[in-house]
């Protein structure tokens, strides 16, 4: 049984206000031509469709355009779970009518799938929270999903109180036991065992047993290590992060694809894939992860004259650029920084850097300063004033200024 695993879709996201919404579908059409090449059986999509609860209109225009196309118009199942950017009511709106179509949504830690055999002749056989198992046509042993949509510890205990201080701990004991549960209950060695989640592993460089402190929520998410999830699992399908990443391989290959497109400038550098796993009962997963071809890069270039830009820019165009430039010896810096925005819509900012400020010093030692440094050194190179003794010691009360508790 063959997978596409994808992820991080952030559909309706723009970059500094320019809009990506034709990317986003171009993005979607190649990683739909890749599952019909590889020929997979099902597609695994691990949270945050949107880019944030209530997306735009072009947004679900995208999405629901491109769903009967990624399930071959329901000879495919398309499953799918909320991240933390989506509405999980939102994300299990259309479940009822995309059924039909074999894609499943589950926007819930707890969603129940009802158990069903579509026109297709894919079928629901077993489903309890958090689980579902299907049998598809082509196959005779079945396919078992855990399903982890991003939640947090209010909805886990549905108002039972709890200490603020250990939700982490508590996330993570709670979908230990929860997944190592349904994984004893469903999950032998005679079909194959997927789980799908959304949410923050991690890597195991950062790992220590002596200290095991899921304390660490990184974008809403709460912070699991690899031995959250059950042995009995083959493939653990993670969406959340942006790059593609292979946590562990023990007890199975926990991976996250990546997002499809580059939505940062911290991403630049990042290759994009999806995720081709090939699965059997009883067998370790076989996984190799494609390139994504499509989509444009964020470039950011520092301490650069003004008058080069266009030259960069026709050396790589049809990306994103923004620039932090100095102006010494161009009287017209102004009248330049228009023409150049408005002759190329690629560049997203132009941050002027005046020469008092890098009279100085280069711009890269700049970035080395300590804030002190930093206003210490303006008050002195640029407004001209003497540092005194009593400047640092103003400066340093203010930095370690801590508010006072509130009196109960």
């Amino acid at each position: 049984m063959r997978f596409l695993h994808t992820s991080d879709w952030h559909l309706g996201k723009k970059y500094q206000n320019r809009d990506r919404s034709e990317e986003q579908k171009l993005v979607l059409e190649e990683i739909l031509n890749i599952a019909n090449q590889q020929n997979v059986d099902a597609i695994l999509i691990a949270g945050d469709i949107y880019d944030q609860s209530n997306p735009p209109h072009e947004a679900d225009k995208i999405f629901y355009q491109m769903l009967p196309h990624f399930s071959l118009k329901g000879e495919r199942p398309v499953f799918i779970i909320a991240g933390n950017h989506d509405s999980a009511a939102k994300i299990e709106v259309p479940k009822y009518l995309t059924e039909e179509l074999s894609v499943y949504f589950v926007g819930f830690h707890d969603t129940i799938l009802e158990t069903y055999k579509n026109i297709s002749g894919i079928e629901v056989t077993k489903s309890e929270a958090g689980f579902a198992e299907f049998l598809l046509p082509n196959y005779d042993y079945p396919l078992r999903i855990i399903f982890a949509p991003y939640t947090n510890i209010v909805k886990v205990l549905k108002g039972l109180p709890y200490d603020s201080d250990a939700a982490s701990f508590l996330m993570r004991d709670y979908l230990k036991q929860r997944w190592s549960e349904l994984a004893n209950l469903y999950c032998d060695n005679k079909g194959v065992n997927l789980l799908m989640a959304h949410y923050t592993i991690k890597l195991p460089d950062d790992f220590s047993p002596e200290d095991y402190d899921a304390e660490n929520p990184i974008g809403g998410n709460y912070t699991l290590y690899p031995d959250t999830f059950p042995e009995k699992i083959q493939y653990v399908a993670l969406g959340h992060i942006h790059s593609y990443q292979v946590v562990n391989l023990k007890p199975c290959p926990i991976i996250y694809s990546s997002s499809p497109l580059c939505y940062s400038r911290k991403e630049t550098d990042l290759q994009k894939y999806v995720v081709i796993i090939d699965l059997e009962p009883n067998q370790p997963a076989v996984f190799n992860k494609i390139p994504i071809q499509t989509g444009k890069k964020i470039f950011f270039f520092e301490n650069i004259p003004i008058n080069e830009i266009e030259n960069i820019i026709e050396k790589n165009p049809n990306h994103f650029y923004e620039f932090s430039v100095s102006i010494e010896g161009v009287p017209n810096y102004l009248s330049l920084k228009n023409e150049l925005e408005s002759k190329y819509p690629e560049i997203t900012k132009i941050h002027i850097m005046k020469p008092e400020m890098l009279s100085y010093m280069g711009y890269h030692e700049w970035k080395t300063f300590s804030e002190e440094q930093l206003f210490l050194n303006y008050l002195e190179k640029v407004k001209n004033i003497e540092i005194t003794k009593e400047h640092h010691e103003v400066l340093k009360e203010i930095l370690e200024y801590q508010p006072k508790e509130e009196q109960l």
